[in-house]
């Protein structure tokens, strides 16, 4: 990484409401397969 590399003023640029929605939609996508192998193990 670049010494001048300011991980502040990055993390202002970041879209932060994709951000969440990205997680979301992970966070549900990733449900979607270990809930079947949480059901099987029951």
């Amino acid at each position: 990484m670049d010494k001048d590399f300011n991980y502040a003023e990055e993390f202002k640029t970041l879209d932060l409401d994709s951000v969440v929605k990205d997680l979301a939609q992970v966070r549900v996508s990733r449900g979607a397969l270990t809930r079947p192998a949480w059901e099987l193990a029951a």
